[in-house]
């Protein structure tokens, strides 16, 4: 998940990925359909003769509240998934 700052908990562990290449989509839904956006980023990633590796990123952009679960199919997730040209 992405930090704007430095957190200084014991309970947290944060570390710089390197920059990547990598094909991105966003999945609007329940996380019980995600796989349906990592099979089509997966395709484009065949279709465009690449490779990928790991390790994948998601950016949960909007989700269930800690409060209120609110309505799976408006969860908004983003999808990074690095590559490397064959």
């Amino acid at each position: 998940m992405p930090a704007k700052a430095i957190a200084d908990a014991k309970e947290v562990s944060l570390r710089l990925l390197p920059g990547v290449r990598a094909l991105v989509t966003r999945h609007k839904g329940s996380y019980s359909t995600i796989n349906l956006a990592y099979k089509a980023i997966l395709d484009g990633m065949k279709v465009r003769n690449l490779t990928a590796i790991l390790p994948t990123r998601e950016v949960y952009i909007k989700g269930p509240g800690m409060i209120f679960k609110g309505n799976e199919n408006n969860y908004i997730t983003e999808i990074i998934l690095p590559y490397v040209e064959k």
